[in-house]
């Protein structure tokens, strides 16, 4: 971010203004430590700042704001820009009240053409509510309630997990609930669903290491989004604790959990399908062709193919979860792969299993995508073929 801020400024910018998807933590930090930002727009965190917050660092300041989710705010920022600097911000939040601003004619007119095919489905009216559902705390919300009551009622599960999102439709008492509400919760492209015998100790292991990609102390830790939510069980969370630690009086039934007793757990946007395969980059800390692999190839991948992809350090004591429910750490895991060398891509089945060869090191070369490419298809073509 540095480099790209220099070379802005040595191009010419007057002022340097930061469209960001960190979260409002890790854009407070990153204003600490990079220089030459005078404001940064910020998101993915759904804070609407009215004031902005000034940040000092080595060579001055930066301005930083978030202009909240959902369209319920829209952010008005003015720079008055003299001798090549910012002399003057005027920043207002202004709240969206969507009933008094007319739709335009134009863009009404393609919904509902888009809609048309789909509407009489969408409108299908499944339920009515006896109380409000929402989606809109950081641990469980009332829709989510109704979503994990399903997993187990349907799968046969004991307890049940689903995504910690944070958007959707709330819906007040006694109304309807049609297809499309249910839609506007679930409508993702990896909304298949899992059910999996886990141990106490797993579903604790589970349950750290989400909580600690929320509640981390250094922000370049915290990955963003809510706490998993759960459904037949209950615990007690302690934010502050250490990572690790911050889990305990796990309870089913009203029970103390026991860590190696085996529960039946559903849940619902998984990891890894049945018919791709899970790319895990084995990577090195300050290793450049593990940075070339990841960010060039490997999330582009990601992206165009809708490949899960993640990332193992060599020399990490982090606490992971491995495909057979087992703890372990992110070292211990890659030893038991007999890996030594960084950057290295597998290609793994549902059970962990490597299932097309591996790449080993990293090149600037440009047949490196092509070899990506061909493991991750002939990995693909295995599992379908299982």
């Amino acid at each position: 971010m540095q480099k790209t801020v220099n070379e802005a400024r040595a191009k010419g910018a007057q002022a340097v203004v930061l469209l960001s998807h960190n979260g409002m933590d890790v854009d407070l930090k990153m204003a600490s430590r990079v220089t030459g930002i005078d404001v940064i727009l910020g998101g993915h965190t759904h804070d609407g700042v009215p004031v902005p917050t000034m940040v000092k660092n080595a060579a001055g300041q930066t301005i930083v704001m978030n202009a909240g989710s959902n369209g319920k705010f829209l952010a008005v920022l003015d720079l008055d820009v003299k001798d090549k600097k910012i002399v003057n911000i005027n920043y207002k939040l202004l709240p969206i009240f969507a009933n008094y601003l007319p739709a335009v004619k134009e863009m009404s007119t393609l919904i509902d053409k888009v809609r048309a095919p789909y509407k009489e489905k969408l409108s299908e009216k499944l339920a009515v509510t006896e109380s409000l559902l929402y989606r809109r705390g950081n641990f469980n919300g009332t829709f989510d309630r109704l979503i994990t009551d399903a997993l187990i009622k349907v799968c046969g599960a004991q307890i049940a997990f689903s995504p910690g999102f944070r958007w959707g439709t709330s819906l007040l008492p006694d109304k309807a609930i049609t297809r499309e509400h249910v839609m506007d919760q679930t409508a993702i492209t990896y909304p298949w669903t899992t059910l999996t015998d886990l141990s106490g100790e797993s579903l604790k292991t589970i349950l750290e290491d989400v909580c600690d990609n929320l509640f981390n102390p250094d922000p370049y830790y915290q990955q963003g989004g809510d706490m998993v939510r759960t459904g037949g069980m209950s615990y007690t969370c302690d934010p502050s604790a250490k990572a690790g630690s911050r889990i305990s009086d796990m309870r089913f039934g009203g029970q103390l959990m026991e860590a190696s007793k085996t529960y039946k757990v559903a849940g619902w946007a998984p990891v890894l399908k049945t018919s791709k395969p899970l790319i895990v980059l084995v990577s090195l800390d300050n290793c450049p062709f593990c940075k070339i692999s990841r960010e060039n190839y490997l999330i582009p991948l990601s992206r165009e193919q809708s490949l899960q992809v993640v990332q193992v350090n060599i020399g990490h004591a982090t606490a992971i979860v491995d495909a057979q429910g087992k703890r372990t750490t992110q070292a211990e895991l890659i030893k038991s792969w007999n890996i030594n060398a960084a950057p290295t891509v597998l290609f793994l089945g549902k059970s962990g299993q490597e299932i097309a060869p591996c790449l080993v090191g990293g090149t600037t070369s440009d047949f490196y995508g092509a070899y990506l490419q061909e493991r991750g298809d002939l990995a693909i073509k295995i599992l379908k073929s299982a």
